[in-house]
């Protein structure tokens, strides 16, 4: 059964294949394009263990089997090794969505993303003013 996970899980990083999903998913902003291509990477990674469950006692043998592999990497494509227990966090993540294990997987947003949370609302006005007052100055001259 190994042999037949490490061929389906081949099959589905395979550059063929790659480009592809690089096709299908070039009308996508990049933020959320990346954070797709991360979902699908994710999935390729452990659709066979939910495609063909390991019997009792298997799956971390098959996790570590994994884990030991290099992959290449969803956006840069340079060879990577993901840890057994990153690897055990997807698959339980995905198996236990109820509608669409891919959604699971993507990447969450920080509900206080593009914030800065550190800054308090009257230095944040302070440094808005100090823009404003200094707009016209020229970094390299020195000079306004």
């Amino acid at each position: 059964m190994a042999a037949t996970t490490a061929s389906v899980v081949e099959a589905a990083t395979s550059p063929p294949r790659r480009e592809k999903m690089k096709g299908a998913m070039s009308n996508l902003s990049g933020v959320a394009r990346s954070h797709e291509r991360w979902a699908r990477f994710r999935f390729s990674v452990i659709g066979p263990l939910l495609a063909a469950p390991p019997e009792r006692g298997e799956l971390q043998e098959q996790l570590k089997s994994l884990a030991a592999r290099k992959w290449h990497h969803p956006i840069t494509g340079q060879r990577v090794q993901f840890g057994l227990s990153t690897i055990e966090r997807w698959f339980y993540t995905a198996r236990n969505e109820k509608k669409d294990p891919v959604q699971a997987l993507r990447r969450k947003i920080r509900s206080d993303h593009g914030q800065h949370p550190s800054l308090t609302p009257k230095f944040r006005e302070l440094l808005i003013n100090q823009y404003c007052a200094l707009a016209g100055y020229s970094r390299k001259r020195g000079t306004q």
